[in-house]
């Protein structure tokens, strides 16, 4: 596919929603390559944000996978960001959680182990089974519980796409 002009007013606020899944990895794949192949710095190309009064706003989570073969996202990293874009970048973390109770030890887990990550400390994952809402099970019980039992509710946390891939094949 080829980019298409922009139809947007010179002083529009755009916001990408997941911008953690943005990637700058040119895609050479013609079945899945659009643009020029390198979705993040086609959006800022046809954006136009430094000859144009228009603003983006990334939002996303620093803690979610990274798009493939990329360590970081650069939509969410300001370091990166700075190489492509030179007017000032603000950055704001948002810290309340509402998508839990606060008993819950999902929220408990996810927040010990954000703590970790920001601070590099990868010796021991802090996630504490307690049977009502993390339970301990290998991948083919997981995937058996998750089938028949909980459906949409369920949730798989990975450390690499190679575990996510691996997953998915025995999903499937």
């Amino acid at each position: 596919f080829e980019l298409k002009s922009l139809d947007l007013d010179l002083n529009s606020i755009v916001i990408i929603d997941e911008a953690s899944m943005l990637s700058c990895h040119a895609d050479t794949d013609p079945l899945l390559k659009f643009g020029s192949g390198n979705l993040f710095e086609d959006l800022i190309t046809v954006l136009d944000i430094d000859n144009t009064q228009r603003k983006i706003i990334f939002v996303g989570d620093v803690y979610q996978l990274p798009p493939i073969n990329e360590n970081k996202s650069v939509a969410l990293d300001p370091d990166r960001l700075n190489s492509y874009i030179s007017k000032s970048i603000e950055t704001i973390v948002l810290s309340k959680v509402h998508r839990q109770n606060t008993d819950s030890n999902v929220l408990k887990s996810a927040l010990l182990l954000s703590q970790q990550i920001s601070s590099e400390n990868f010796l021991q994952i802090p996630i504490e089974a307690n049977q009502a809402d993390i339970e301990s099970v290998n991948l083919d019980q997981a995937i058996e519980k998750y089938m028949w039992s909980y459906q949409e509710s369920s949730i798989f946390i990975a450390y690499t796409q190679q575990t996510v891939h691996k997953i998915n094949q025995k999903f499937r």
